[in-house]
């Protein structure tokens, strides 16, 4: 996954999705997945954005079992990727330092926070919660 001098290789929406991610998931081994890249997350200095299928998506009830497509209906996870590589003027498939990333992602929150507003996780998310103003949560 990541070794040393090495990167994390992450679907680029799931930038977004490990800075609000708390503990739940879609089942137990989607969960206890997610929950070991997080900590890998957390720790990681660079980092590669992809458009395709990751080791999170390997767990999730949603993907093939060849891990090679995602099934989710009313999902377009692609064009959510292309999002935020372009919202955050990204090159895919780049190393990038994951600090810079992240310093990005922050001055673009505003744009950002607009691909969740669907997502079934945003009422949990605590990236999601914080960048939202109180008033206009309740609305979303």
């Amino acid at each position: 996954m990541v070794k040393k001098n090495k990167f994390l290789i992450l679907r680029a929406h799931h930038l977004l999705c490990l800075q609000g991610f708390q503990g739940y998931g879609y089942d137990e081994p989607f969960t206890k997945n997610l929950s070991k890249i997080h900590k890998i997350f957390l720790k990681s200095k660079k980092l590669k954005l992809i458009f395709s299928n990751d080791l999170i998506c390997k767990h999730c009830p949603f993907s093939t079992k060849a891990n090679t497509k995602c099934f989710k209906k009313n999902s377009n996870v692609k064009y959510f990727d292309l999002k935020v590589i372009k919202i955050l003027s990204l090159k895919p498939q780049t190393i990038l330092s994951l600090s810079k990333v992240l310093q990005k992602v922050e001055l673009k929150r505003r744009k950002l926070i607009t691909l969740c507003k669907n997502c079934e996780w945003k009422s949990i998310c605590l990236w999601f919660i914080k960048g939202t103003p109180s008033n206009a949560h309740s609305k979303i």
